[in-house]
């Protein structure tokens, strides 16, 4: 009786549009995009930050060393405009408003300091919710830095390896499968738990509230079936459905990776491929069963109190 149940909601289920687009559509549809959409929108702003002509506020007078040295830097580090400023306020309402990206603020002693060798204070200012912009200060700040520690090391006559007390060597022995399963292990099963949640919620609310509307309940409730029959049959379908939207999340995610080539590096797209293994599925969907039983135990309460397909969302 609890089967006959379950294949005829199943079958009123499948002819709801909206539960099915729930369910299968987004499902499949979300990874391909959101992939695509990241890796497009990574790459114009990579592409952007490293083209672009940055406007250099410098607080200091062209006579001095370090000032010379940054209009000097190669173009490799950057395209570069600079522009001298005589006021800190301005300077800083000029980066604000994006007209001048970086801010360089550099001590008129700066000459005086290098003679003695002594260390010279340079203020960058930038604007942090502007993408790159603390990377390409560090870019022309290490460029600097070189540049004028060699020129120490020859005045003194000192071999940078003799300074040099140790020279560190970090290796890290996870593979790189391992470190790229450690990090999209810790957030895939969630994207698929949200989908399984998703799934479960369309079909519960329509197999009790939307019965209840469309006055269909009170003739299944006539039949000659115990109630908790009837409850359970409807709970597969629910169940069922999350199930299925996670496994279709599962498979936009494989259609993405297999057939989108949204990573460039085939190196990467072999680990992801590796980390989608019958194993790791398998493990998945020993978490989602019991999450999805779990949902559908929540959600069906709601959705047999509710009085309408509104309330119950």
């Amino acid at each position: 009786m609890i089967f006959t149940i379950f294949k005829k909601e199943l079958i009123d289920t499948l002819r709801d549009r909206r539960t099915l687009m729930m369910m299968l559509v987004i499902p499949v549809l979300v990874f391909p995009i959101i992939m695509n959409l990241f890796v497009t929108i990574s790459a114009s702003f990579q592409k952007e930050a490293a083209s672009k002509t940055l406007n250099i506020g410098v607080l200091g007078t062209k006579d001095n060393p370090i000032v010379k040295d940054l209009i000097a830097a190669p173009e490799a580090l950057g395209k570069k405009k600079v522009v001298f400023y005589t006021d800190t306020a301005l300077l800083r309402k000029d980066i604000e408003k994006d007209s001048v990206q970086l801010g360089l603020f550099v001590h008129d002693d700066a000459a005086k300091l290098l003679e003695t060798f002594k260390p010279i204070a340079i203020n960058w200012l930038f604007d942090g919710t502007d993408l790159g912009m603390q990377e390409r200060a560090e870019l022309y700040m290490g460029y600097l830095e070189d540049k004028y520690q060699n020129a120490r090391y020859q005045a003194l006559k000192i071999n940078p390896v003799e300074v040099k007390p140790f020279f560190t060597v970090y290796s890290n022995v996870a593979s790189d499968q391992k470190m790229i399963g450690q990090l999209a292990g810790g957030f895939l099963p969630y994207i698929f738990i949200a989908f399984g949640f998703i799934g479960c919620m369309y079909p519960a609310i329509d197999l009790f509230t939307g019965e209840k509307e469309r006055g269909t309940i009170e003739t299944l409730l006539t039949t000659p079936v115990a109630r908790w029959q009837i409850l359970f049959g409807k709970m597969i379908v629910v169940v069922l459905s999350g199930l299925t939207a996670a496994t279709c999340a599962l498979l936009g995610l494989y259609f993405s990776i297999e057939f989108m080539n949204v990573v460039e590096n085939a190196e990467i797209m072999a680990i992801v491929k590796g980390i989608l293994s019958v194993k790791f599925i398998l493990t998945l969907f020993l978490l989602l069963f019991p999450l999805t039983i779990f949902f559908a135990g929540v959600m069906i309460p709601i959705a047999v109190y509710a009085k309408t397909f509104k309330e119950a969302q």
